[in-house]
């Protein structure tokens, strides 16, 4: 949930930033300017909605950005493998499902 936190203050320092440069494009033309606006509400939400949504990915899928750092720790050093993981033959026929269960083309009778 910490996306979320992210999210509003990334929000809210893009929104700044726009409103910035809005204002000293207002002052240059001396027009009054005035923040709460229907467009700057709908600014702030497109801003706030991908930023959710980035941060929500960032932080949440995996591999996160984190675990993309490529440090080698001790602990990880290579997966032990056993020859007592050989597939046993004999197990496998014992199996009562038909191996042609996945994609068959079809049989043509013109050939």
């Amino acid at each position: 949930m910490i996306y979320y936190i992210w999210s509003l203050v990334i929000s809210l320092i893009l929104f700044i930033i726009i409103q910035f440069y809005e204002n000293e494009k207002c002052k240059k033309n001396n027009e009054p300017y005035n923040v709460f606006t229907t467009n700057n509400f709908i600014i702030f939400f497109i801003i706030y909605l991908l930023s959710t949504i980035s941060f929500y990915y960032l932080f949440t899928s995996y591999p996160n950005i984190i675990n993309l750092i490529p440090i080698k720790s001790s602990t990880t050093s290579e997966i032990n493998t056993n020859n007592d993981d050989i597939i046993d033959k004999n197990m496998l026929k014992r199996i009562p499902d038909m191996y042609e269960t996945g994609f068959e083309p079809p049989i043509n009778s013109d050939e």
